[in-house]
């Protein structure tokens, strides 16, 4: 339908090698070679993708533009020795995420939410990543001269060794008095803490930038 639209894709690849470690039984063409067990090596990889992408549109109006968003992915490899899948040699990797987006054409101002998670199942180590983020535009002045944006985000990523909280808030402004004339201002504050047995477990970071550029 005009509103609803799914796309999905899936690709296998499989990769092998087989040889034989002592070569020099085939060049000198050793007779003892067929009482001999083979020695040798058949490596396999094996690597598979899915994605699944959902659009749905809520509304489209000159008022209020609104959408929902679902992506899935999903990666997995397998490396198999002599028909063996040895420790560490299967890795599998799960990404989701949900957006929601609602926009006020007239009003020129756009918000942006998501949530993402990952999944990572590598090296037998499981590790995951998750949190929530929301973006607000707004532009002002006629020809939207002043554009305008804040964000906030937070992560958490844990595994069995380390858990990390990260949160960001983030404030930008661009402005263009004129035609070849550019002002930007950003700011980023960033709050981490993690149960690491590291030097600083609890850091606060602050970002201030602004420039100016001329285009000839």
């Amino acid at each position: 339908s005009d509103k609803l639209m799914i796309t999905a894709s899936y690709s296998n690849f499989t990769m092998f090698t087989s040889r034989q470690l002592n070569q020099f039984n085939t060049i000198n063409d050793n007779p003892l070679i067929i009482q001999q067990p083979k020695d040798s090596i058949d490596y396999k990889q094996i690597s598979q993708n899915t994605n699944i992408n959902v659009n749905y549109i809520l509304s489209n109006t000159k008022e209020k533009v609104q959408n929902i968003n679902f992506n899935y992915s999903l990666n997995d490899m397998v490396n198999r020795e002599n028909g063996i899948v040895r420790r560490g040699g299967l890795s599998r990797f799960h990404n989701a995420n949900v957006n929601y987006n609602l926009g006020f054409p007239e009003k020129k101002m756009n918000i942006a939410t998501s949530f993402n998670f990952t999944h990572t199942y590598a090296a037998s180590q499981i590790s995951t990543i998750w949190g929530p983020g929301i973006n607000v535009t707004k532009s002002f002045l006629k020809d939207e001269k002043l554009k305008t944006n804040f964000g906030a985000s937070y992560n958490h990523s844990g595994s069995s060794t380390a858990n990390i909280n990260v949160m960001n808030f983030r404030l930008g402004a661009n402005y263009m008095p004129w035609k070849k004339h550019n002002f930007n201002l950003n700011f980023i504050q960033m709050f981490r803490n993690t149960d690491q047995a590291i030097e600083n477990p609890n850091l606060n970071e602050m970002t201030c930038t602004f420039g100016y550029n001329y285009s000839f």
